[in-house]
């Protein structure tokens, strides 16, 4: 299984020892891929800035994160500009964006901090992150990823439909089967075999529709880091697979977006692969999807 972890400045690390943390675990799980928050409302995150660079040189697929801000410690609201303005700030002094080979970066969705928690309406709020996905999409020119829960889209947003924000690639926390502050689960394949703990998908994008799942939070413990860190595995794509999910990859590998994963979407799955330099093996892991991210999607 290939995991994934996500970190900040809050998690007080020291810096991380990327040897040890991609070691695999006994089950043949390895770290493949990082997300760090890059921006904490309108203030760049040092601690990704330190270890952006390092990232990219241990090999990793690394992605940045916006966790917004409605309202500033003085209840003034926070300009949108601004924070997206940090989100750049932080990426520039870590060493730059690569696209193709790095995520787009995520906006953060959730409760703390939120437009809710500062009393708006689900409406309201929804349009807040919409304006802000908008200003990040432009910023960077390609479309955010989107970190939420089931429970958040459910109790901040009311279940609302949101079919443009539906286009970004979902990374997904909760449920999560260990308890916070306990030793780090890497060894979990059997855990997650035929479906169990998979997480519950918020209504915009559908059942079944994730690629990341945040599976366990403030983890101690992982090899190379002293502190806590959240711990994901991504969800592997390949002949068989079926639905919304297949059709954003479709639209992007040029085949017919029928949402069904066979031998001609393999083929040019393999096509694309080989475009980007990648082992052209038609299975959609961490390394693929980040040129994906960023490919244009047909209007087909």
């Amino acid at each position: 299984m290939q995991l994934g972890i996500d970190y900040a400045s809050v998690d007080d690390n020291a810096p991380p020892n990327w040897t040890l943390a991609k070691q695999p675990s006994s089950d043949g799980s390895r770290l493949t891929f990082v997300i760090a928050r890059a921006a904490y409302g309108n203030w760049a995150d040092t601690t990704f800035i330190r270890d952006w660079s390092g990232m990219k040189s241990a090999g990793l697929v690394r992605g940045p994160y916006l966790y917004p801000r409605y309202r500033n410690g003085q209840g003034e609201l926070m300009p949108i500009a601004s924070q997206v303005d940090a989100l750049q700030r932080a990426i520039t002094a870590g060493g730059g964006l690569d696209p193709g080979k790095d995520l787009p970066p995520a906006l953060d969705i959730e409760s703390s901090g939120g437009p809710v928690a500062a009393g708006c309406t689900a409406e309201q709020a929804l349009e807040w992150y919409r304006e802000l996905w908008n200003a990040m999409r432009e910023a960077f020119g390609v479309i955010p990823m989107i970190y939420t829960s089931a429970r958040v889209w459910l109790e901040d947003l009311d279940n609302l439909l949101a079919p443009d924000l539906a286009t970004s690639p979902p990374w997904l926390a909760k449920p999560w089967p260990w308890k916070i502050r306990t030793t780090a689960q890497r060894s979990v394949s059997k855990a997650f075999s035929g479906g169990a703990y998979d997480p519950n998908v918020p209504i915009p994008w559908g059942g079944g529709n994730w690629w990341i799942h945040q599976y366990q939070g403030d983890a101690i413990n992982f090899p190379g880091f002293n502190k806590t860190v959240d711990i994901n595995r991504f969800n592997l794509m390949k002949v068989g697979a079926k639905g919304s999910r297949v059709s954003w990859v479709q639209r992007r590998v040029g085949t017919t977006p029928d949402g069904d994963f066979g031998p001609k979407t393999e083929a040019a799955v393999k096509t694309f692969q080989t475009k980007y330099g990648l082992s052209a093996d038609g299975v959609i892991g961490p390394l693929t999807f980040a040129p994906l991210c960023w490919a244009t999607p047909s209007t087909t």
